[in-house]
């Protein structure tokens, strides 16, 4: 899902589009040329001729596929530097700043670097009615669950096999339950206070660590 993602117009290099007739769809073809209605690339326009494509696959893509092979401390952040400084030129074709109205407002803001944004009008502000919402509150909500279940699951038990807390019979490990709910009530709040995970794991902090083993009570 991850690299489906990154491979969209909305957040990712714009290789593939929705389709009609097929689910995905060979995208690349320049912004201007993509249809406003729909968003896909219209018959007869060149697809796979977006120069901020190539420049995410080759800059951003096989430049840290390289480096990472030759083991570059810092491979990942090199690429993303690299593709965000290539964009920053606003007389190119590849710039994140055009000279359009978007272009201009996020280039002002760029500007600033560093700014302040005051919070008095959204600390602990909470709106409760959903009188005006529509269907797209119930799939942001189903997304963000979703979301959190997949970020909880993969913390938990990452750090409860590092730890080697995993019980092998059942795949699972002692106060998981509790853990999850811990989780959920925290998240609501808005994180504020950290999970304490590592007291539903009954690790003992006087022994020596022993990856893969499980700890004692």
């Amino acid at each position: 899902m991850t690299a489906i993602i990154g491979l969209t117009y909305s957040a990712g290099i714009g290789a593939i589009t929705g389709g009609t007739s097929v689910p995905l769809e060979l995208a690349g073809c320049a912004i201007a040329d993509r249809d406003p209605d729909t968003g896909f690339c219209p018959p007869g326009v060149d697809k796979m001729a977006s120069h901020t494509m190539w420049i995410g696959i080759f800059c951003g893509g096989f430049l840290t596929a390289i480096l990472l092979m030759y083991k570059v401390k810092g491979a990942i952040i090199a690429g993303i530097l690299l593709v965000s400084i290539i964009s920053w030129p606003r007389s190119t074709s590849v710039t994140f700043f055009p000279h359009d109205p978007t272009g201009d407002d996020n280039f002002n803001f760029f500007k600033k670097v560093v700014t302040f944004h005051a919070i008095g009008d959204t600390l602990g502000v909470n709106e409760w009615n959903l009188g005006g919402a529509s269907g797209q509150f119930g799939l942001a909500l189903i997304t963000f669950l979703y979301v959190d279940i997949l970020d909880c699951t993969g913390t938990l038990y990452s750090m409860a096999h590092f730890a080697g807390a995993i019980d092998h019979e059942t795949q699972d490990f002692e106060g998981s339950a509790v853990a999850y709910l811990v989780d959920g009530k925290f998240r609501k709040h808005s994180y504020p206070c950290p999970c304490p995970f590592s007291s539903h794991l009954n690790i003992r902090r006087d022994q020596p660590y022993h990856p893969n083993v499980k700890s004692e009570a």
